[in-house]
């Protein structure tokens, strides 16, 4: 072996576990037995040589523990940013495609579950992050603790609500109650932390949404070809509305998810090479295109508004300064045939009738946007009352009650709308003001350094992704003026405004990395911040159990509700006592059961066999509206089955409180207008089919409810009345003695 240089020697550097071998080949460098190899003029051996004699340093075995500890903090900090983003990844994959043709609920439960589920994940793992110095930073930059502030206002506003225990859960079809905003919230706090600043994770979870909503765009167009059913189900409960929805199950909240989708994958289409550039020019194409067949004229509008910023954006950046005179053609071209070939469509196609439809009803309603503006008047005559604190979330229609006008009746058609159908008024009125203004706070915050990081763009790529996230936040405000949040789209929309808070705050491309701030491990000792985040893991089985009665209740009401229409008493009984035992504070499944013991009752060959199940249907009406807050209508069902299970008294009861809790309820009315013609009062019935048929509802039989009046009126023994009389002549053109 060759002589070592005497300055090498001396200096201590050619012994112990570090030594520098010179050799006409190299330098090697030789480190815990692994080799890496190194130019021979990266060593100055004249200033090894001024070094000689200097002292040996030496490691001590404590600092090396140190470091040991700080690379294995590390790697737990890697592993559990790799399991927030893949369980974050997988909500939003799953959450938007969810549905169960099993559930009477057909979207909204295997939806709400997934959600719950998941963020019951998240929320321990988002802890053991949030307690660490380095990887909980994002977590307490403004953006979260607004969402957290959020949170706060909104729990106070259900804690004070007049149902409490039904404003934290939701109501049985909604499902929007604090518990699911939490949800949301924690699913938009796993965004935050998986990405921190990480281009690539960003770019993974960006496409990861895109793509679902690619899914559903896909769906929409199988819809609007006729290759799948709209609607697979026939107990669905809500409006079905012959519009396509793809998988999110009403076309108003579908046209407001994929507005957070299409501008994105315009992004990607722009920013991406190769096959993602053609995948994100055709999920933005099919989005498009099942924005306009939905036909929410609110989405249009945000469509539009959407195109604008866009548009803008692209001006003032110069990111098309360099496109070429080709580019523009084929740029011209691809519009141009998007837009005639949709206008095609929509004039020709058989599944467009209802977009034809509500086209022409722009001008016919009065733009009056299908009577959301009396909604918006009622409900801002509401904001002096529950400005406070609000009246609870997923209460409005419950609490809207006994403040009901007829007009507001008739704008609605004689329905309790379960939302103001603005987001913004759903904040004030729901949750009061604190919640308005931590809502309105999270977004300007969320958005505040998009232009900046757009202007300040390194690349061309860059700048697309922060104009295309503008763009959908543009979009989706503008369409949140006349819709409000559900499961679906609201989970997507504060998902949205965290990846638009991430890229503002995404450093540059050509920033240095001595320029990042210095890594700082967390001062909290590693057991006690694992046991702070295991004590939050509690919250699984808490929430799985949770989980297990709503989807239990909801498969075996909907059992029940099947089996009633084949005759099936056994199984109706069976189911509707097991949704029953589930003990939700919903009385729905109770309702639902009524419903199915009603079915039974009618279909039934003998009159005692049908005595005992209308009996059997009364009692479970009457447990449905034991809740001192219940829907209206579920109180004037229960008086109408008392009358038919021959309890007068009971029925008087139930018919007298529905009544005074809402004096203008068709449903009310209808059970009063039985209940008269029940003890022969045909001129009472009479006035009360009038204030039926004043309320202008669509769901309710009016044809039928005259045919039962002429009926009566022929049958009855004593002389007519004028009013009945004056009926026969409005209704049926005839005279007063036929």
């Amino acid at each position: 072996m060759a002589r070592e240089p005497e300055a090498l020697r001396r200096s201590g550097m050619a012994c112990g576990p570090e030594t520098l071998l010179v050799s006409p080949e190299g330098v090697r460098r030789r480190r815990m037995g692994s080799y890496k190899e190194t130019s021979p003029a990266s060593i100055d051996l004249a200033s090894i040589a001024k070094t000689a004699g200097a002292p040996r340093i030496r490691v001590s075995p404590r600092t090396k523990s140190k470091g040991n500890r700080a690379r294995q903090a590390d790697v737990r900090s890697s592993l559990l940013r790799t399991a927030i983003a893949v369980v974050t990844a997988m909500v939003l994959f799953t959450v938007p495609l969810a549905m169960s043709t099993r559930m009477l609920n057909v979207y909204t439960t295997p939806k709400y579950l997934v959600l719950v589920l998941g963020a019951s994940i998240l929320a321990p793992l988002i802890t053991a992050s949030a307690l660490d110095r380095t990887d909980g930073r994002v977590l307490r930059s403004s953006f979260p603790v607004l969402l957290a502030g959020f949170l706060a206002a909104f729990a106070l506003s259900t804690a004070v609500s007049a149902d409490p225990e039904l404003a934290f859960t939701g109501t049985f079809t909604s499902r929007m109650g604090w518990v699911t905003r939490a949800a949301m919230i924690v699913c938009s706090m796993g965004v935050l932390v998986a990405v921190d600043g990480d281009r690539a994770a960003f770019g993974r979870l960006v496409f990861w949404q895109t793509a679902v909503g690619g899914i559903v765009a896909f769906i929409c167009v199988l819809q609007i070809v006729g290759a799948t059913s709209m609607y697979p189900s026939d107990f669905l409960l809500g409006e079905t509305v012959p519009r396509v929805h793809g998988s999110v199950g009403h076309p108003d909240f579908a046209g407001n998810y994929l507005l957070t989708i299409v501008f994105p994958a315009m992004a990607i289409a722009v920013a991406a090479t190769g096959v993602a550039r053609g995948i994100g020019t055709l999920i933005a194409a099919m989005a498009a295109l099942a924005i306009l067949f939905t036909g929410t004229r609110g989405a249009w509008v945000g469509l539009l508004a959407g195109l604008a910023i866009v548009a803008t954006l692209l001006w003032r950046s110069g990111l098309l300064a360099g496109l070429t005179r080709r580019q523009w053609r084929f740029i011209a071209a691809g519009v141009s045939l998007f837009v005639v070939g949709s206008a095609l469509a929509i004039a020709l196609h058989p599944s467009a009738d209802p977009i034809r439809q509500r086209l022409a009803a722009f001008s016919s309603e009065g733009f009056t946007g299908a009577g959301r503006t009396g909604v918006w008047r009622f409900t801002v005559s509401l904001v002096p009352k529950f400005w406070t604190f609000g009246c609870g979330s997923d209460l409005f229609k419950l609490a809207q009650t006994p403040y009901k006008s007829l007009a507001y009746v008739q704008a609605t058609n004689g329905v309790n709308v379960e939302d103001p159908h603005s987001t913004y008024l759903s904040a004030l009125v729901s949750g009061g003001v604190l919640v308005f203004v931590a809502y309105l706070a999270s977004i300007a915050v969320a958005v505040r350094k998009l232009p900046k990081s757009i202007a300040a763009a390194a690349t061309r790529e860059d700048a697309a992704i922060g104009i295309g996230l503008a763009g959908a936040v543009g979009a989706v405000l503008v369409h949140d003026l006349f819709l409000h949040h559900t499961i679906v789209n609201g989970l997507a929309f504060y998902v949205l405004l965290a990846f638009a808070y991430a890229w503002g705050r995404m450093p540059n491309r050509d920033a240095s990395a001595s320029g990042a701030p210095p890594a700082v491990r967390a001062h909290m000792p590693g057991p006690v911040r694992w046991l702070l985040a295991g004590s939050v893991t509690l919250v699984i089985p808490v929430v799985a159990i949770h989980a297990y009665r709503v989807a239990g209740a909801d498969v075996a009401i909907f059992r029940s509700l099947r089996a009633s229409f084949a005759g099936d008493s056994e199984t109706v009984i069976e189911a509707g006592e097991r949704a029953a035992s589930f003990g939700l504070p919903q009385p729905d499944p109770r309702f639902y059961y009524a419903v199915a013991l009603e079915r039974l009752a009618r279909n039934s060959s003998g009159l005692s066999e049908g005595s005992r199940y209308f009996a059997a249907a009364a009692d479970q009406a009457s447990l449905a509206v034991e809740r001192p807050l219940v829907p209206v209508p579920y109180v004037a069902y229960a008086a109408s089955l008392s009358l038919s299970a021959g309890r007068p008294d009971q029925a008087r009861g139930f018919l007298e409180r529905a009544q005074r809790m809402d004096p203008f309820s068709y449903h009310a009315e209808l059970s009063a207008l039985q209940f008269a013609l029940a003890e022969q009062r045909i001129d009472d019935a009479i006035r009360h089919f009038d204030r039926v048929k004043i309320m202008n509802s669509p769901y309710v039989d009016v044809s039928k409810a005259r045919d039962l009046l002429r009926q009566a009126i022929r049958t009855q023994t004593g002389s007519r009345t004028d009013v009945q009389r004056e009926f026969l002549r409005r209704e049926f053109n005839a005279p007063g003695n036929r």
